[in-house]
Order: C-alpha cells, then sequence, then structure tokens
C-alpha cells in the first residue's frame, strides 16, 4: 500500500499524493519555485481574487490523472468488458492491472508537465518569443512550440536519474509499480518509455496502449490538465462560467478496443456526451472571459514587452540556462520592474495598474464561422505596407501589437471518440454542440502604447483595417 500525503485544496477539498512523490519532487527547489508563479500571469489585476499558482496546479492534475485512472477502471470493468471476446477480454484485463500499478509515473509526469513555466506564466514564452522576433535573442529551446513543455521535459527527465539514499528516482518509483516490464533492468529507461517511445522494451501492444492512455489523458481536449486549469481557475477568479462536473466526465471515460492503428482507445460512453459537451463549453467561456479578457491580454502584452526588453539587454533570468533555473520566477519580475530603468510608461501600467495611460485602439474584434485573412498571430508578424509590426516595435519598444484567436478547438483535431452501439464515432459528428463549437473563431485584435505615438497607432490601425477580409456573412 503506497504511503499518501494529504494537501487540503480550493477545488476537491482534499488531494492525495503518494509520500514519495511529495519528499523526491515536491519538495525540491526547482518544484517549489511554481509556488512563486502566477497561473494566469498579471489576471489578478483583472480579476483581483485570483491568486492561483502553477504549484495549486501542478498538484491538481497530477491528483486528477490518478482519479481519471480509477474512473476508467472502474467504467470499463463495468461497461465494456462483459461485452468483449475471449481474446479481447484478456488482453484489455491485462491492460488495466499494467495501467493501475504504472499511476504513481502518471502522477509523476502530471507533476512536472509545467515545471518549465517562467515569471508570469505563458507571459515569460510570450517575451522570449518577442525578444528573438523583434531583437534576434539567442534561445536554443524556444525553436519549440512552446517553450515550457520542453524545459520541463528535460526536467523530468533528468530528475529520474537523482538519488536518495542510493536509490533513484526511477527506481522508486518501479519498486512502488512492482518493477514491471523491463524495471529490473533499466529503471530509468523503462519509465522515460512513458514520454519517448523505446521499441523492445515492452509486450508492443500493450504498452502503445498505455502511452495511448497517457497521451489522452494529458495532452488530449478534455485531459486532467484542462480539467484542473478550467476548474481552478473559474472559483479562483470568482466566475462560475468554467465550472463543470469533473467527476462526472472522467467517470464516462472507458478503454476500449480500437482498429484506428492503435490497440486501444479512450472513448467516452454514450451517455457521457453532454459532460464532453459542458466541459468545451466551459472551456471556451473561460477564454473568452478570463484568458483573453481584453484587459488581461493588454497586460499581458505589456509584461511579456518589459521581459523581452530585459532578455535582450541581458537583465532577466533565461529558463534554459539550467543555472538560473530556480530564480526564473515572478520575483525576478518584479526586480527588475523597481531596478531597470527603460519603458517607464509600460512599468507604470503595471505598478500603479493605470492601463489607461495608454491609448488603445481596436482593430478587429469579431466572431466568425472561418478564418479571417490580413491578421496574423503572434501579431506581431502581422505586416502594414510590408513592414512587419516587430520592425515597428524594433524602433518604438512600447508600441504593442496583441491580440487572440478564440477557437475551443478545430473538428478534425478533436480526436474524442463517442462508443455508441458497440462503435467509435467521432464527437464532432455525434454532437450537434461540438460540431458548432469547432466552427466558431473569435478573433481579437490591438494596437496600444504611450500617448506621444497616437499619432502612429491611429495611422497602423487604419491601415490594418483596411487588410482585413472577413468570412462571407460575418459582421
Amino acid at each position: 500500500m503506497v504511503e499518501m500525503m494529504l494537501f487540503s485544496d480550493a477545488v476537491y477539498g482534499v488531494i492525495e499524493l503518494p509520500d514519495f512523490l511529495v519528499r523526491r519532487v515536491v519538495d525540491t527547489p526547482v518544484f517549489q519555485r511554481l509556488r512563486r508563479i502566477k497561473q494566469i500571469g498579471l489576471g489578478h489585476l483583472v480579476y483581483p481574487s485570483h491568486d492561483g499558482t502553477r504549484f495549486q496546479h501542478s498538484l491538481g492534475a497530477a491528483y486528477l490523472v490518478g482519479r481519471a485512472l480509477d474512473s476508467l477502471r472502474a467504467s470499463t470493468e463495468r461497461y465494456v468488458i462483459p461485452k468483449l471476446g475471449p481474446q479481447e477480454r484478456s488482453e484489455t484485463r491485462q491492460l488495466l492491472e499494467l495501467l493501475d500499478s504504472l499511476k504513481p509515473w502518471f502522477q509523476y509526469f502530471m507533476l512536472l508537465h509545467d515545471v518549465g513555466h517562467g515569471p508570469l506564466s505563458h507571459n515569460y514564452e510570450d517575451a522570449v518569443f518577442e525578444a528573438k522576433l523583434i531583437w534576434g535573442l539567442e534561445a536554443p529551446e524556444a525553436q519549440q512550440k512552446k517553450l515550457h513543455e520542453s524545459v520541463s521535459k528535460r526536467i523530468a527527465l533528468k530528475m529520474l536519474e537523482g538519488e536518495c539514499g542510493g536509490v533513484t528516482l526511477a527506481e522508486r518509483l518501479c519498486e512502488e509499480s512492482g518493477n514491471p516490464g523491463p524495471c529490473s533492468e533499466d529503471p530509468v529507461k523503462a519509465v522515460k518509455s512513458l514520454l519517448e517511445p523505446s521499441p523492445g522494451l515492452w509486450d508492443e501492444e500493450l504498452f502503445q496502449g498505455i502511452r495511448t492512455i497517457y497521451a489522452f489523458l494529458s495532452n488530449g481536449e478534455i485531459d486532467v490538465d484542462r480539467g484542473d486549469y478550467l476548474m481552478r481557475d473559474a472559483i479562483m477568479a470568482g466566475t462560475r462560467i468554467g465550472l463543470f462536473d469533473y467527476e462526472r466526465l472522467y467517470s464516462v471515460l472507458a478503454i476500449v478496443p480500437s482498429d484506428r492503428g492503435t490497440p486501444f482507445e479512450v472513448a467516452v460512453l454514450d451517455k457521457g456526451v453532454p459532460s464532453v459537451e459542458s466541459m468545451l463549453i466551459s472551456r471556451f467561456y473561460m477564454y473568452e472571459n478570463v484568458y483573453y479578457h481584453k484587459t488581461t491580454l493588454l497586460y499581458s502584452s505589456v509584461a511579456s514587452r518589459l521581459m523581452a526588453w530585459w532578455l535582450k539587454e541581458g537583465a532577466f533570468p533565461k529558463i534554459w540556462e539550467e543555472e538560473e533555473l530556480e530564480r526564473v520566477d515572478d520575483c525576478a519580475f518584479y526586480r527588475a520592474l523597481f531596478d531597470e530603468e527603460d519603458l517607464t510608461n509600460l512599468k507604470e501600467v503595471v505598478l500603479k495598474r493605470k492601463h489607461e495611460i495608454l491609448v488603445r485602439k481596436e482593430v478587429l474584434n469579431v466572431t466568425v464561422n472561418g478564418s479571417v485573412e490580413g491578421l496574423r498571430f503572434p501579431a506581431y508578424k502581422t505586416e502594414v505596407d510590408g513592414v512587419a509590426l516587430a520592425d515597428l516595435a524594433r524602433e518604438e519598444p512600447e508600441l504593442l501589437a496583441y491580440g487572440a484567436s478564440i477557437r475551443p478547438f478545430k473538428a478534425k483535431r478533436l480526436n474524442v471518440f463517442v462508443r455508441s452501439e458497440g462503435k467509435l464515432v467521432d464527437l464532432s459528428t455525434h454532437s450537434p454542440v461540438a460540431l458548432n463549437l469547432s466552427k466558431v473563431e473569435h478573433v481579437k485584435f490591438y494596437l496600444a502604447a504611450p500617448k506621444r505615438l497616437e499619432g502612429l497607432v491611429g495611422r497602423l490601425s487604419e491601415e490594418l483595417k483596411k487588410r482585413i477580409n472577413l468570412p462571407r456573412g460575418a459582421p
């Protein structure tokens, strides 16, 4: 029996996690720094009660993946296995037994899935991107689509080799899981195989099923990462629009044999479709009203520009440099805010919460069915008269271009299947709600700058409006 440690929590009441994971992972400096990284950046300047951190979210995601695995097993045993033939029944039970033993592995990687975030979370990633685009900052890992995912994976894989009492963390994870498969030969490689394919280590078909389940729960459209942050951010922000019945959602998922190129698939039971629809709707409203609120977007843009400038000046820590990792947190942002002398208007916006000192022009704010031509995201790639906004920002670093393309998901990428009448069907063909949500796109695009640049902002705004082509039928 794995010894557990309990945490009081605003979302779940009580979080339970294996004691050894808390001592070997949570109680490390690199993880504790997540206490000092706000979940939604400067969002607390718009939603004052939102004081959530990446630390809280990481604990929540690790707990929720454990709950989801328990529910998956129960639903599969109740609704799927009785309807299978002898061979499929045996294979599915084998999978469930291995899955149950690997729960600590799932929780380990979910604990560390966001450990690579920097100050103000995604604002730091945007800052690195801006510094590369505008000033040519060299940031090797920023070549990846998401910097924090690359750094998180590197940290998680390296931590497996760390020793305590002569036992590596990988060995302890294998021990707690009953030393399945190749654990006795190469514990580190065995645990890593959940993230990185390692042919020949496991029964290939069986472990492919495990990896499919991990991908669904960690990086799918209704994964536990999204499940936790939507609930947590809705509660912390004091808004109810992001709430959904997460217990019901993860109890209507089951593991089923698949003929789609993988031996097993996680599917939604037919009766669970409304629960999935509820989460997708909550996700759309949270992005619309909290994450991409027009004032939140402005503060995010200000924070990113400040950090991009400091990175360019060599006055800010770089998360991809290992020796600086433990000091890459929100404290670094506020230290620089007081210590650095440039971009005084943008600093005043944050320190005094005075966004009204900036001239702000709305270029576009429209909901459409289709794509908008003439604008690009990230916003600094957009061009005016052949000149990218990034080039203008190089000359005027307090000129901001920002926005968002809010689309819950694309139907062809949804990858959520419903088990209906013994067959797997795509959710977007089974649910009118999911299909219609997949077609909706809300595009917001703004320019902002100090009042001395009011003329430039006005001219750019008018030029951009002339270039925009909306889909037919859009307002």
